[in-house]
C-alpha cells in the first residue's frame, strides 16, 4: 500500500546523492 510513498523516498534520496555527488565548482 505504501508502494507511491516508497517510490518517492526512493527518488528523493537518488535526487540527493546525485546532488551531493555533483562538483560545487559548477
Amino acid at each position: 500500500m505504501r508502494t507511491r510513498n516508497d517510490h518517492k523516498f526512493i527518488v528523493k534520496c537518488i535526487i540527493g546523492c546525485k546532488r551531493k555527488m555533483l562538483p560545487k565548482n559548477q
